[in-house]
C-alpha cells in the first residue's frame, strides 16, 4: 500500500464559526489550542485534522498532508516528476517535519514525517 493521507488542514477566518458549522454538521469534537488559534479535529476517524484561524490577507483553504518516511527523498522524487517543491523540510517543534510542494498542475500538497521514536502513524 502507498503512503496514507494523515491530516487535513482546514484554513478560516473565524475559528468558533468554523467549529460549530463543522461540529453541527458532522457530530466532529474539538481539543483547541487557543493561544496558537487552533484546534485539532475528532472526526471518530483515524484521519486526523485541524482547523487553523488565518488573519486577513493570508490564504484560507484546505491541505491535505501524506505521510512519508523522508521529506528531503520524496521531494527529489516529486521535482523528479515535474513538480515544484514550494516550502522544504521544516519543523513542528516535537511533532516532526513536514514541506509543500506543487504538482505538475499546480495542486500544492503537504508532505509529513514524524520523527522516529513515535513511528509511522495510521
Amino acid at each position: 500500500m502507498g503512503n496514507k493521507f494523515g491530516h487535513v488542514e482546514i484554513r478560516c477566518r473565524n475559528l468558533e464559526r468554523a467549529k460549530e458549522f463543522y461540529g453541527s454538521l458532522f457530530g466532529w469534537q474539538f481539543t483547541d489550542f487557543p493561544e496558537h488559534r487552533f484546534s485539532v479535529i475528532d472526526t471518530g476517524s483515524e484521519t486526523s485534522g485541524d482547523l487553523q484561524e488565518v488573519k486577513e490577507g493570508k490564504p484560507v483553504g484546505v491541505t491535505a498532508f501524506i505521510y512519508v518516511d523522508t521529506i528531503h527523498d520524496w521531494l527529489g522524487k516529486i521535482e523528479a516528476q515535474g513538480g515544484k517543491t514550494i516550502m522544504g523540510r521544516t519543523a513542528i517543534p516535537g511533532y516532526g517535519w513536514w514541506a509543500l510542494f506543487a504538482d505538475p498542475d499546480g495542486n500544492v500538497l503537504a508532505l509529513y514525517e514524524e520523527p522516529p521514536h513515535l513511528g509511522q502513524m495510521a
